[in-house]
């Protein structure tokens, strides 16, 4: 071939060879679209095994805050028994002191009679005392007139 047919045959190229670059440009502009997809998803896997993680985490944060919650509610239920037993022994106590108290009540008042009475009797012996007083100082002035 000469160099006249050469540039004959590459004329004919001439005339594509802007859209071959135009094309080339095509391709290079997909390539970098696909690097950044790739890029893309390389980040949303990424992200995704995060929450996933963070899901786990979560999770296990809820799982305990739950057994928390359990004891909690274990610990006011064993209080809230403490509670009623101690206050069945409060008020058992109460009861105690007060069946004491009218017991006490009941001994006061008839020691109080009792003593009324004794009072009466000392009351009733000194008038007696008294009147046997006079009548021995009567006696006594009659015998000595």
């Amino acid at each position: 071939m000469n160099a006249q047919q050469i540039r004959a045959a590459l004329k004919l190229f001439a005339d594509f060879a802007p859209a071959v670059m135009k094309a080339a440009e095509i391709v290079e502009s997909a390539e970098r679209a696909e690097a950044g997809i790739k890029e893309r998803t390389d980040e949303w896997h990424r992200v995704e095994h995060e929450i996933a993680n963070s899901q786990k985490r979560l999770d296990a944060v809820k799982l305990e805050l739950e057994r928390e919650r359990q004891k909690l509610g274990q610990a006011k239920t064993d209080s809230e028994l403490r509670h009623a037993v101690i206050e069945q022994e409060v008020q058992k106590q109460r009861d105690e002191f007060a069946q004491e108290s009218m017991e006490v009540q009941a001994k006061l008042t008839a020691l109080k009679q009792e003593a009324n009475g004794w009072s009466q009797k000392v009351l009733a012996l000194k008038s007696e005392y008294d009147e046997t007083h006079k009548a021995l100082i009567t006696l006594k002035k009659s015998i000595l007139v």
